[in-house]
């Protein structure tokens, strides 16, 4: 298995990836690299524990799980970073026991799994 700032890496350069396509909306878009680039400063920038690592992934997944949802022709032409999400969700759920994320700048809880 990758290691969790490699995954944290991958989904970064995952949401800049799709916020290039043209199929991606300029709302989604701007989203995407927003979120992109505050993380990518704090992989330079913070120190990680595994209680970050796992707010930081949570956050990428459900930044491209939203991106995927409100234009799902983007989730088959960038099938490759589904599993890197799903790898993303396998290390939080091993470090936590649960995996929960919400739609991006609300309270909504759009998944839950427990180990």
């Amino acid at each position: 298995m990758k290691s969790p700032i490699k995954i944290i890496s991958l989904l970064i350069r995952d949401s800049e990836e799709i916020a290039k396509s043209q199929l991606t909306s300029n709302t989604t878009r701007n989203d995407l690299i927003q979120t992109a680039e505050a993380h990518r400063k704090s992989l330079n920038n913070d120190s990680f524990n595994n209680q970050r690592i796992c707010e930081v992934l949570t956050d990428l997944y459900s930044q491209i799980y939203h991106a995927f949802e409100l234009e799902p022709k983007l989730k088959s032409k960038f099938a490759v970073v589904q599993n890197h999400m799903e790898i993303a969700k396998s290390i939080v759920l091993e470090m936590t026991g649960s995996f929960t994320y919400k739609k991006r700048g609300k309270n909504e809880i759009i998944g839950k799994l427990d180990l």
